[in-house]
């Protein structure tokens, strides 16, 4: 189990430092990202929802454990 979450910290690192093209719904994020309920990000397989919750928390200390 300490393999995997480590093994996916390094992933998250990898992603974080990546750069990528700024979408127009990243634009308003901030201010939802910073209240307190919960958020529910949903859409189609392998359109980039890890991603784009990676960028919307950047700039936020945040854990990331995937259990898939």
């Amino acid at each position: 189990m300490r393999e995997v979450i480590l093994r996916q910290k390094q992933e998250k690192e990898k992603i974080l430092k990546t750069a990528y093209v700024p979408r127009e719904v990243s634009k308003n994020i901030e201010k939802y990202v910073q209240s307190d309920i919960i958020k529910v990000v949903t859409g189609i397989r392998r359109c980039g929802k890890s991603v784009f919750c990676f960028m919307a928390l950047r700039n936020i200390g945040f854990a990331y454990v995937n259990f898939d």
